[in-house]
């Protein structure tokens, strides 16, 4: 073995024994998982960075032209056909930050927009980019008009970050390419980077998954299961879960005519809960439909634009009707989405691959020696992330070594904007 041989082999070595960096001494405040996701860490421990009340921004369309969308005329009216993204831009030259949105979130949904305002506010254009999984970009931009094939999302994404930084144009002078993303976001983003030092075609150098599933279908499981039937019989004695939840929502209503704040988004339903107090119980409810809403919205829209007939009847107009076709499209959890129609339009293509396969292939897992022999993606995630299962964090341990930024308390995204977290980020831009 020649020396230089030698060296590289310690060095591999050396670098797959370093383990993650647990943070100590954190003392964030929450320390129950599900409020910590929902409420987040309280008042008085938000970045001064994400609630800066004003950012210079402007958003831009992409007519994407993509076939099959004149037979929705109503689509078409409303601007299905185009999709939306906005850029907050110095105006001195700047690092240019791509920011990916989680699970159904688009470019300016609630934590979309904490992001943009912290990254804007430490001195970087913003480029905010719709999740794969938003019902605009199923319309718009996705090749298969379905979400949940992470490599194919995330090609998808790919291509149209490259037409918005076009769109975009000499309107700002960047210095560099860096990107982000939360939660699915996060998954997304280290395909993308993977996907650019393949192709070269935007050159990113620093790349930062913030809270990303590690095996996809573990995280939808996860919250699909949140709240469970059986649970519900012994909170409250009755099988019903719509009159639960018709209580929750009468709440709500109560709190909106008291405020003037109502959005069925997730995000706004995690506002609202800020507004009442609910039960441990209730609070995780309110997690599992904020995740109903958005698998309803990726289900429905799947299910027209590929003329599945499972919610929409084919041939069906869609001009009327549409509060038959959501609560269709309610009563499938993500799992079923996996399942029903996810898999076996993967399986067409890959008729070798198992579903283990396939989990395998769209989790971090299909992407771990990218991601174990890269120096420029980072990790950072909550032991107590609901959305983790066994064995999560160790391979984030095992495969980003130093790093991986482990905390031990903020459940999902909970302690996103917390003081230290927000540092911690930008840091790893910084350095």
């Amino acid at each position: 073995m020649t020396s230089r041989l030698f060296l590289t082999v310690i060095t591999v070595a050396a670098v797959g024994a370093v383990q993650a960096r647990d943070v100590a001494n954190y003392d964030f405040p929450e320390a129950d998982a599900v409020r910590a996701t929902v409420l987040g860490a309280g008042p008085g421990t938000t970045h001064a960075f994400a609630t800066a009340p004003k950012i210079r921004q402007k958003s831009f369309w992409l007519d994407m032209k993509k076939p099959g969308l004149e037979r929705f005329r109503a689509q078409r009216r409303r601007g299905i056909h185009r999709l939306e993204f906005s850029l907050a831009y110095q105006k001195t030259p700047a690092p240019l930050l791509v920011s990916i949105a989680g699970t159904g979130g688009d470019h300016a949904s609630g934590k979309a927009a904490v992001m943009k305002n912290i990254f804007f506010n430490a001195g970087y254009h913003v480029l905010s980019m719709t999740s794969p999984s938003n019902a605009d970009f199923i319309f718009a931009a996705s090749s298969t008009n379905l979400t949940g094939i992470t490599p194919q999302d995330a090609a998808d994404l790919y291509g149209v970050i490259q037409a918005a930084l076009e769109r975009v144009g000499d309107r700002i002078e960047v210095t560099d390419y860096y990107l982000t993303g939360y939660s699915l976001g996060g998954l997304q983003a280290g395909f993308i980077a993977e996907l650019d030092d393949r192709e070269h075609k935007i050159g990113f150098t620093k790349v930062l998954m913030v809270n990303p599933p590690v095996n996809l279908l573990t995280s939808v499981s996860n919250l699909d299961q949140i709240a469970t039937a059986r649970e519900l019989v012994a909170e409250t004695g009755s099988r019903s879960l719509k009159a639960f939840t018709d209580n929750l929502f009468q709440r709500m209503a109560d709190y909106y005519k008291r405020t003037g704040r109502m959005d069925l988004s997730g995000d706004s339903l995690y506002k609202i809960a800020e507004g009442i107090e609910l039960t441990d119980f209730e609070l995780r409810v309110l997690v599992r439909l904020a995740f109903g809403l958005s698998t309803a919205d990726i289900v429905f829209t799947s299910d027209v634009m590929n003329e599945l007939g499972y919610i929409v009847p084919v041939g069906q107009s869609l001009g009327g009707g549409s509060s038959i076709w959501f609560k269709r499209a309610m009563s499938w959890t993500f799992v079923d989405y996996f399942e029903t129609v996810v898999l076996p339009y993967w399986q067409q293509t890959h008729p070798e691959d198992t579903q283990a396969d396939a989990v395998r292939k769209w989790s971090l897992m299909g992407i771990e020696e990218y991601l174990r022999s890269t120096r420029k993606i980072s990790v950072v995630h909550n032991r107590d992330d609901i959305i983790l299962g066994p064995g999560d964090i160790d391979f984030l341990d095992r495969v980003m070594g130093d790093r991986a930024i482990i905390y031990p308390l903020g459940g999902h995204l909970g302690n996103m904007t917390y003081e230290r977290n927000v540092d911690e980020m930008l840091a790893f831009f910084d350095r």
